[in-house]
């Protein structure tokens, strides 16, 4: 993430300061990641595990949302 802010020369931390492109990329990943987790349904565990659990599917989410864009 990092990355990105440095080599297009945005404000970390701010997305409005990202080229269009990747404020498009933002804006996919959130919504994959959003239906994914709709459809996961309720997870089970503590605190931590459920934690892990979210993060996971985020992850997931976004390898989907990676392969759709060149960069």
């Amino acid at each position: 993430m990092k990355d990105l802010y440095r080599e297009t020369g945005g404000k970390r931390g701010d997305r409005t300061t990202l080229p269009a492109e990747a404020q498009k990329a933002y804006m996919v990943g959130e919504t994959v990641a959003t239906h994914d987790l709709k459809q996961a349904g309720k997870f089970d565990g503590n605190q931590q595990q459920v934690n892990r659990q979210i993060e996971g599917t985020v992850k997931d989410s976004s390898k989907k949302v990676r392969k759709l864009f060149p960069w």
